[in-house]
């Protein structure tokens, strides 16, 4: 993979919350989002990407809790934003396993 790639590359699996849809997560959902976008992140790290730490990663560093960022009037679906970050977490994992990193 091209390493100036590598932004974009975060951009593409990072899911993003209105202020609506993130009151809706439980609170295990909400840890479950933050687990796997820091996994993202961790695995471009591995891949070579040194730019800039994106924005939502500093946030979850700094500990915040309230992680939404989009306006409300972005209108998501909740239900398929919970089903890809299960899913990129079982991807997340799997892909971890086979590097030899800890997941």
């Amino acid at each position: 993979m091209d390493v100036g790639k590598l932004p974009e590359a975060f951009e593409d699996v990072a899911v993003y919350f209105t202020w609506k849809e993130w009151e809706l997560l439980e609170a295990g959902d909400k840890g479950l989002y933050q687990d796997q976008m820091l996994r993202n992140y961790q695995v471009l790290v591995s891949l070579g990407y040194q730019g800039p730490t994106p924005d939502l990663i500093c946030r979850i560093q700094q500990g915040e809790m309230e992680l939404w960022v989009w306006e409300e009037e972005e209108d998501h679906c909740l239900r398929t934003c919970l089903q890809m970050l299960r899913h990129l977490a079982e991807l997340s994992s799997s892909s971890l396993l086979r590097k030899g990193l800890p997941t």
